[in-house]
């Protein structure tokens, strides 16, 4: 859900800044490991919402907990991970109980009587911060890349990347839990004479089953705490060649003070300001958590990073079944596995060294279609689990590979690197290139 707030990026982006979104270049992290000096930097919020200034000041302290080292001792994918976690989000919430239909609410006192600068993120009165948001609709509606079609935003809070989606002429529908969120929408929608349709029910439900050509998420995946079950069933919804788009999310590159694990409720103040508050769950995930979930679920999740803005950056997550990744596009590969990979080169791309790395969604069948673009004969070994095929392409020669059976997370391509200026008479590529690779293909 995108609450009213939005503050739901208050993690350290994965773009490859480590500053908080609003945190200045000479801002300094704090972390307060005394439950006494947290609470006084929550109480001396000068209302009970922040300010821009506020968030950026809540955004530079994190609180330490013991139950971070057991949730680092544990299997993320565990249940007893689970059961940690959610432990965790109780203490920093100081609850028992968590139940999304009544905790993801936006406590919204009714519809702002100017419908234009009194809603988020208009009302915050800052340009930089509003700036932040513009960029990154205008990510996510390059992604969506339709010029017609279905588009269902989940958590969809004041609607305004909804409403331009609208306005370009897409079919929208908007889910919420939370109705004045929707109401909120609705009268937007009427001003403008947009047909935008509404329905409140909890993410991967609504709309009676329909599928449609994206979804999207923007700075509300993270409030999903069965996010596993939630990847099952956004598969179902879906429809052929559909997307699935996260922006916004606290996704991390590496451990930070917010989120010191795989994935868990975020430490930062702003985070348990508002778990604390009005009873949000506020999840961070490390980028290595997220693809392997993403895979085990079926799913392929190609990143798109924004440069400078962590806020921007974004994931395009497809089914796996059924796709073909032409390997030589420009972003067909995660940036998690592009070591060992070359540039693309339109139709293929080379593996640049002894071994090149592409994720395989659990439930597939792959089949590499690979070229032998120079004059020396290439052995190549294609792995995953316990899934090996060895071959020799001669020059010249375009060869296929299927893997199937007992495989692991991830396809292996291995072969030799050589250099077109040692085997080519008169050539100056001095580049380490091993077997062209033209597609995967998941079935």
């Amino acid at each position: 859900m995108t609450h009213s707030l939005l503050l739901t990026v208050a993690a350290e982006p994965r773009s490859g800044t480590r500053n908080a979104v609003f945190l200045p270049e000479s801002g300094s992290i704090e972390m307060l490991k005394n439950q006494r000096e947290f609470d006084e930097a929550l109480n001396s919020l000068k209302s009970d919402v922040p300010d821009a200034d506020e968030y950026a000041s809540l955004s530079q302290i994190y609180l330490s907990d013991p139950i971070i080292d057991e949730l680092n001792s544990l299997d993320p994918f565990s249940r007893s991970y689970r059961e940690t976690a959610m432990r965790l989000y109780k203490k920093l919430r100081r609850s028992d109980t968590y139940d999304p239909r009544r905790d993801e609410l936006s406590q919204m006192a009714g519809i702002p009587g100017d419908l234009w600068k009194g809603v988020v993120p208009w009302s915050f009165r800052s340009p930089k911060m509003i700036g932040e948001f513009l960029m990154s609709w205008g990510h996510i509606m390059m992604l969506i890349d339709l010029s017609s079609g279905t588009v269902l935003e989940y958590g969809s809070g004041s609607g305004q990347l909804a409403l331009m989606l609208a306005r370009c002429g897409l079919d929208v529908h908007c889910v919420d839990v939370d109705q004045p969120s929707l109401d909120l929408i609705k009268a937007q929608a009427d001003q403008m004479e947009l047909p935008i349709k509404c329905e409140s029910a909890l993410f991967g439900e609504g709309f009676d089953g329909k599928r449609f050509d994206r979804i999207i998420f923007f700075e509300a995946f993270h409030h999903a705490w069965a996010f596993e079950a939630l990847l099952d069933r956004l598969s179902e919804r879906l429809a052929l060649d559909g997307r699935l788009i996260l922006c916004g999310e606290p996704v991390v590159s590496s451990r930070t003070p917010s989120v010191p694990f795989p994935w868990g409720p975020r430490l930062d103040g702003l985070s348990i300001f508002c778990m604390r508050k009005y009873g949000w769950m506020e999840l961070g995930f490390s980028e290595e958590f997220l693809s392997e979930t993403f895979l085990r679920h079926g799913w392929l999740l190609m990143d798109h990073p924004f440069p400078n803005l962590g806020r921007a950056s974004a994931y395009v997550a497809r089914k796996g079944s059924g796709t073909t990744i032409n390997i030589g596009e420009p972003n067909s590969i995660p940036s998690r596995f592009i070591a060992g990979w070359s540039d693309g080169e339109g139709l293929h791309r080379w593996t640049a060294s002894e071994v090149a790395k592409f994720p395989f969604p659990s439930g597939t069948i792959a089949t590499v279609c690979m070229n032998n673009m120079l004059n020396v004969a290439k052995p190549v070994t294609i792995r995953s689990g316990d899934a090996v095929e060895k071959l020799t392409i001669t020059p010249g020669q375009e060869r296929t590979v299927t893997l199937a059976g007992p495989v692991g997370s991830t396809i292996e391509i291995h072969t030799n690197v050589d250099r077109p200026s040692d085997i080519v008479p008169g050539s100056s590529d001095n580049r380490a290139l091993g077997i062209a690779v033209k597609t995967i293909m998941f079935r």
